[in-house]
């Protein structure tokens, strides 16, 4: 029995910390999504914010060093075609698609048997 409690401990942690990823990853969004809109409101036109130009801006080094090690340690090919046309995305969606999967699919409803067995477990 113990071990069952310890490990539901256990999940329950890492769903929390799936959750609260999901929550920051969505907040990131938002931020993204409003500076698109304060830049379209002061300069008078829409431009979307890539997500590799908003990397580019906030930390280079980190961008440059990112491709390297994609490049030589895992494949040439990953960089490329599939995560440089992804950075190519706007910010808000590459952040928030993440986001919101997360917090869905961690929403916390539980089955109605999990809730049954939690009753039982607790009156035990």
């Amino acid at each position: 029995m113990r071990a069952t409690g310890e490990k539901r401990v256990g999940a329950s942690r890492i769903i929390t910390l799936g959750r609260v990823v999901g929550w920051v990853l969505v907040c990131l969004a938002l931020a993204a999504f409003g500076y698109e809109m304060l830049l379209a409101a002061t300069s008078g036109t829409w431009r979307m914010i890539a997500a590799g130009e908003l990397w580019y801006a906030l930390d280079r080094g980190s961008l440059n060093i990112a491709q390297a090690i994609t490049q030589r340690y895992l494949h040439p090919v990953l960089w490329d075609p599939i995560l440089q046309s992804a950075l190519t995305w706007p910010a808000w969606s590459l952040l928030g698609a993440p986001g919101v999967a997360l917090v869905v699919a961690l929403s916390g409803r539980g089955s109605r048997d999990e809730h049954q067995e939690e009753a039982r477990l607790g009156a035990a």
